[in-house]
């Protein structure tokens, strides 16, 4: 069954999604995602952390959106669209050899499916 993300922005398990997220918060230098509030380590006495610190990247649009429901506004979208294409753009200049994992393949993958869904003038349900 899995997560399923309108436009093909996403398509796959849970746990995927999960590593996609937390891959794409250490690349933007966010804490470890497990220990953000809304995470299943998140203890807010000991080394938790608040995504109301971190607001003003607009990759938390992604990072802090429930895996299995609900939606990104079409001004969601055109927010996170283009801090998407600017770490993608920066990952290419850090790679010097081939993609090594398939995070990068589903980093383009959500940068198409946002494009779409903003050329459409809508935003994209998690089912």
């Amino acid at each position: 069954m899995g997560l399923q993300v309108d436009y093909n922005c996403y398509s796959g398990g849970y746990m995927g999604f999960m590593r996609f997220r937390e891959w794409l918060a250490q690349i933007v230098g966010l804490p470890d995602l497990r220990s953000m509030e809304g995470f299943q380590d998140f203890n807010p006495k000991e080394k938790g952390h608040l995504w109301d610190e971190y607001r003003y990247d607009p990759v938390c649009l992604l990072l802090d959106h429930s895996d299995c429901e609900g939606e990104l506004t079409l001004e969601e979208c055109k927010r996170l669209l283009p801090r998407l294409r600017q770490i993608s753009v920066a990952l290419d200049t850090l790679y010097l050899v081939p993609k090594l994992s398939n995070n990068e393949d589903l980093l383009d993958q959500w940068i198409e499916g946002l494009a779409s869904a903003i050329e459409d003038e809508s935003g994209v349900t998690f089912h």
